[in-house]
């Protein structure tokens, strides 16, 4: 479950929405974090991760995955769920067009988590003088 660049995880369990796109330029996540096994991941070329990113944050992906859980008390899928999810029949090309046309998005969104944990990071740090 160790990230590597151009890979999407998200979380196996019904109703559960985490999702995370790790890109070469990932570094905190790349260097410091290992993902649970609730999590299932895919790997892809440069830019078909990102076309594979928004399509597994679609209501249509979810509204499958969520259907098709399966277990009592903790619902998921498994691999041989995921393989029947019904996703648009593109060829690579267009896959990796739409990637392409998108990355500056997926680039951004990144660098702004990255500056949002750091400012949690401030503020948790400035209020533990303050409360300790």
């Amino acid at each position: 479950m160790q990230p590597m660049p151009n890979t999407i995880w998200f979380a196996k369990l019904k109703d559960s929405p985490k999702y995370i796109i790790v890109k070469n330029s990932s570094k905190r996540v790349l260097n410091n974090y290992v993902f649970s096994t609730g999590f299932m991941g895919l790997e892809a070329d440069e830019y078909i991760i990102n076309y594979l990113y928004l399509l597994i944050l679609s209501d249509n992906f979810n509204n499958q995955k969520d259907a098709s859980s399966t277990g009592a008390t903790m619902m998921g899928i498994n691999n041989d769920i995921l393989y029947s999810i019904k996703v648009p029949n593109i060829t690579k090309d267009e896959a990796r067009s739409f990637g392409k046309d998108i990355d500056n998005f997926i680039e951004t969104i990144n660098r702004l988590q990255e500056k949002n944990y750091i400012l949690k990071s401030i503020k948790k740090n400035l209020l533990s003088k303050y409360f300790d």
